[in-house]
């Protein structure tokens, strides 16, 4: 290679590599600076990637902990004034053993009696203040006794729960529910229809059957998948019945004779219970298996012909959104109408099932047909019962939605007067005194199992919180290892940067200098 004044290569290689030290001792220094080895995709994609995993992970775990921990502390309340219910059991029956003595007379057993209705009394106040966050531990939630106008066991469903603290259960009312499901787009909707305002929630079913039932699959046997619908205050849980590619979802289908488009839309406001009996109480046309309510038709051809519901007993239209018509009484001729809506009678009176879209109607023929609505598909109707059941709590101790994994059930019993019996008990008489001494005895019985019960899931909350911090650990271990830079060995790479760095801009200020030692030369 000759030397040229045009062409320095000596400069150019230095420029070079004091550039290629400048980013690297850039890059050191906001890596120790930082902490960071992985700032973008450029430098490791893949680190950066599960890196940003494990910290969503851990940002929920720690929520979950939280969760957990709350659990523990709401199932301490409950032990607490579980033990106090049960000293309180244990002087009752001490007064009432005492009661039970022979030498009282029933006037001197009256101021026993005194203390042990004192003390009943205390157990209902101590049964209503037990509570957690405002939401009440001892006394249990309502029950809900189901009057279906549909079978939820052909539809997958096989229980209906509500939360104590929902909006069913404080509403103090009878809920009348409608399920649908859209298999399509595996969506299941949840709608409280019993009141003028609709509360509705709708669940995506695709990563919540997923990570229960594998992508794609059905639950198997032995599986099965609550759904929480927490604006409602319902949980519906699924068993292996429930087929997701299958919908549940209102329909209207006609016979032969009676052409056009009949979509049937449901009623979503003030069809309650009175309404589903009102169905269940139709002498012909129900069926309460499938929802399917059946109405006659008859038909008679023509350009465009004639359209008439029959009359049915119980069953009354009106069109257009008109007025109810007479019950049992026929439609008249639907063609040219846009609607016709159709409702049932009850004791509080008509009730709208939903309406038929009849714009398009006509006869292709002459005679007699159906016409098939799904009025009662999916519907549920009850009553709510006295507050016995166990109080349910769920907990969210994961960050899936997986239920029994992430999402954990804590149930406590029912402990007041009611629930253990003791309502009409009395030591006032020596008669009463004994049979008090054995409903006291299950009542202590019932309460050393519910602190059982109690202690055995505070065990299990207690490890959750045991186990998550192990998950937590493990999690940030993992990602300091794919993302958290070296320092030791950080720095000395930073130092040898630096000093080549030094080097480099040396030598390219010897570098030019050749030049001017070629200029001399030229001028000698």
């Amino acid at each position: 290679m000759p030397v040229s004044i045009v062409a320095n290569q000596s400069s150019q290689y230095a420029q070079s590599a004091i550039k290629t030290r400048s980013n690297a001792v850039t890059l050191g220094t906001l890596q120790i600076s930082s902490g960071s080895r992985v700032f973008s995709a450029v430098e490791d994609s893949a680190a950066l990637a599960v890196g940003a995993g494990l910290k969503i992970d851990n940002a929920g775990l720690a929520s979950a902990r939280i969760n957990a921990g709350a659990g523990v502390s709401m199932l301490q309340i409950a032990d607490g004034a579980l033990s106090n219910a049960a000293d309180i059991l244990v002087r009752m029956r001490t007064l009432a053993v005492q009661a039970a003595s022979g030498q009282f007379n029933d006037s001197e057993r009256g101021p026993i009696d005194l203390e042990y209705q004192a003390l009943k009394s205390e157990l209902d106040r101590l049964a209503g203040a037990t509570q957690f966050n405002g939401v009440p531990l001892l006394n249990g939630q309502p029950g809900y006794a189901l009057t279906e106008s549909s079978s939820r066991a052909a539809n997958g469903i096989s229980a209906v729960g509500f939360n104590s603290n929902g909006p069913i259960s404080i509403s103090g009312t009878n809920p009348t529910l409608r399920y649908s499901y859209d298999a399509a787009t595996e969506k299941m909707t949840l709608t409280r229809i019993d009141g003028g305002t609709a509360s509705s929630q709708t669940l995506d079913l695709t990563a919540i059957m997923n990570a229960t039932a594998g992508n794609g699959n059905n639950l198997s046997n032995g599986q099965s998948l609550d759904l929480n619908f927490q604006a409602i205050g319902v949980t519906l849980t699924l068993d292996p019945s429930f087929k997701r590619g299958t919908s549940i979802l209102p329909t209207a289908t006609a016979s032969t004779g009676f052409s056009g488009a009949t979509p049937f839309t449901p009623a979503t406001t003030n069809l309650n219970n009175d309404g589903v009996q009102g169905l269940l109480d139709l002498a012909g046309g129900f069926n309460a298996t499938t929802g399917a309510l059946t109405l006659p038709l008859t038909t008679t051809a023509g350009a465009p012909g004639t359209v008439v519901l029959d009359g049915l007993a119980g069953i009354r239209y009106g069109i257009n959104g008109g007025a109810a018509g007479a019950s049992g009484a026929p439609t008249g001729d639907l063609t040219g109408s846009t609607s016709v809506e159709i409702y049932v009678d009850t004791a509080s009176g008509p009730q709208l099932l939903g309406s038929v879209n009849t714009s398009t109607a006509g006869a292709t023929a002459n005679g007699s047909g159906t016409l098939v609505v799904s009025a009662g598909k999916g519907m549920m109707a009850g009553e709510l019962q006295a507050a016995s059941d166990n109080t349910v709590l769920s907990y969210k101790i994961g960050t899936g939605v997986v239920s029994g994994q992430d999402l954990l059930k804590v149930s406590i019993p029912a402990i007041n007067v009611n629930t253990m019996g003791l309502g009409p008990t009395t030591v006032s008489t020596e008669l009463g005194a004994n049979a008090a001494i054995d409903v006291l005895k299950a009542a202590i019985t019932l309460v050393s199992s519910a602190r059982a019960t109690v202690g055995a899931q505070q065990s299990r909350l207690s490890a959750v919180t045991d186990s998550i911090d192990v998950f937590k650990e493990n999690n940030e271990s993992a990602r300091s290892a794919l993302t958290d830079v070296d320092v030791p060995s950080a720095i000395s790479e930073l130092s040898n940067n630096q000093a080549m760095l030094q080097a480099g801009i040396a030598m390219l200020a010897q570098s030019n200098k050749i030049p001017e030692m070629l200029l001399t030369l030229l001028r000698g």
